[in-house]
């Protein structure tokens, strides 16, 4: 109940699957269970639950999940999934009316499908060799090209299926403890498999697709479990959630060990850019109380992704070590290329003042790189402006033009400029105006050095006054500066 509310999934809600006591129990009207407040969270949580009303014992827990899951997977003629409630009624009739398998239950709509299409997106090879067969072994460091193709319910290749493929490859699944009795002691051990070796978009042109990247360092030297690739496909100009338009597939015919010997030595870092909200942030500017966090990087070996020891991106608020955010999982890699990618990620609720980023990030040989950027940030709901300026400044209207530069901290808003131009003994000579729709962090207006009537002014100081209005609210902020034309 303490970890339900802060589930922030509103675009990738949920059909949950739990097989334990009683977190389904939905016939008492003095509780609601776990699995009720699931499907009723404000705009998180689970579109559906698959769950138990009463306890059962723990075989029927390990053993009736995966017979559930292969009736959730069923496909029909046409390639596409039975709704939920078909499927739980095959699960459920397929018992044979085992008491434990009665005390499932379906919290949702029964005709509702999952978001899976009725195409497969199938990884055919790797570095030219088909995955149909003995496991393909890939080595750390190693280049590895991934070819596949996209195939409709009779197997045949979608030759008409244009659009990207996402692709996520894991390295292989690590035994995890827990204690389960809260004794102080593990006494529980399961497999995950969540180490991403990589994560990235591809073009598919012609039902056909391939992407290369370099395998991380830090993958599991000892194991000889087989690693796994999910693929997730959409055509161009359709609903990334329509069925008929998307392909899925997953493959585990591959194992991950040993290193590749023949690998180039590098000894440099990811090259990184770090912005707020948008690019035309520059460190020092000011903000609002809740930017959004971007970091550009890039590296011809790739980025790490696995969360190895110590090798985790991470980004570090005020100097607070304590306290770091991982932020592997907002890291998209641009498409058709491993190399490059963005991480995306929300600040919140910062207080007013002065505040640092520290952001950490690896590549796949374990260099690291790490950036700082300085803001400001401006609570409240009026606009801010900062930092004024004009450059280049002296500028010679004769052979250049001059530009208006200023921060505020109402970046996405609609802004209204007037910067008015006057002598130093008052006279209003040039009003510029410019309404910015979308605004980004800095702003930038640029000036010819003429006056109203078009004629150029002489040499000499001059005052200017920018006056910014965000149309979002109606607030309005002004500064006043110097700049001087010399010839």
């Amino acid at each position: 109940t303490t970890s339900l509310p802060l589930l922030s999934n509103s675009d990738k809600l949920t059909v949950g699957v739990t097989a334990t006591c009683d977190f389904a129990r939905y016939d008492d009207p003095t509780i609601q269970s776990g699995a009720e407040k699931m499907t009723v969270l404000p705009e998180a949580g689970a579109v559906a639950m698959l769950s138990t009303a009463r306890s059962i014992f723990v075989s029927s827990g390990s053993a009736y999940p995966p017979l559930l899951f292969r009736e959730l997977f069923r496909r029909d003629t046409d390639g596409q999934l039975y709704p939920l409630g078909t499927s739980f009624a095959r699960f459920k009739l397929g018992r044979g009316g085992a008491a434990d398998a009665t005390k499932f239950t379906l919290l949702g709509d029964p005709a509702l499908h999952l978001a899976a299409g009725r195409m497969v997106a199938l990884a055919d090879s790797v570095n030219g060799n088909t995955l149909s067969g003995k496991p393909v072994q890939l080595k750390a460091l190693g280049q590895v090209r991934i070819a596949g193709t996209i195939r409709n319910a009779s197997g045949a290749v979608v030759s008409g299926f244009n659009g990207a493929v996402s692709a996520e490859i894991f390295d292989a699944a690590r035994k995890v403890g827990a204690d389960h009795e809260g004794t102080g002691t593990l006494d529980r051990y399961y497999d995950v498999q969540n180490s991403i070796i990589f994560k990235g978009v591809a073009p598919v042109k012609n039902g056909a697709f391939q992407f290369s990247f370099v395998v991380p360092k830090d993958i599991r030297y000892d194991s000889t479990g087989n690693g796994k690739i999910h693929l997730y496909a959409w055509a161009s100009q359709s609903a990334l959630s329509d069925p008929a338009a998307t392909a899925t597939g997953a493959t585990t015919n591959f194992i991950l060990n040993g290193t590749d010997t023949t690998a180039a030595t590098d000894t440099d870092g990811p090259v990184v850019d770090l912005y707020l909200n948008d690019k035309s942030f520059r460190s020092g500017n000011i903000t609002d109380q809740n930017p959004l966090f971007i970091a550009e990087v890039s590296d011809r070996n790739g980025i790490n992704l696995t969360q190895g020891t110590g090798h985790a991106m991470t980004l570090i608020l005020d100097e607070n070590e304590q306290t770091p955010v991982t932020l592997n999982d907002f890291f998209e890699a641009r498409q058709g290329n491993f190399s490059d990618g963005d991480v995306r990620y929300r600040l919140q609720n910062l207080p007013e003042g002065k505040h640092t980023v520290l952001f950490k990030v690896w590549d796949n040989q374990n260099n690291l790189t790490e950036r700082r950027l300085d803001f400001t940030v401006e609570s409240g709901q009026g606009l801010a402006v900062g930092n004024v300026f004009n450059f280049p400044n002296p500028f010679n209207p004769s052979s250049e033009h001059t530009v208006f530069i200023f921060p505020h901290n109402r970046a996405g808003d609609d802004i209204e400029v007037k910067i008015k131009i006057y002598t130093v003994a008052g006279r209003l000579i040039k009003t510029l105006r410019d309404t910015i729709f979308g605004a980004p962090s800095q702003i930038r207006i640029e000036w010819d050095g003429r006056d109203e009537d078009g004629s150029g002014l002489a040499n000499g100081i001059y005052l200017y006054k920018v006056v910014a209005r965000s149309l979002n609210g109606n607030f309005e902020a002004e500064l006043l500066q110097k700049l001087a034309i010399v010839r």
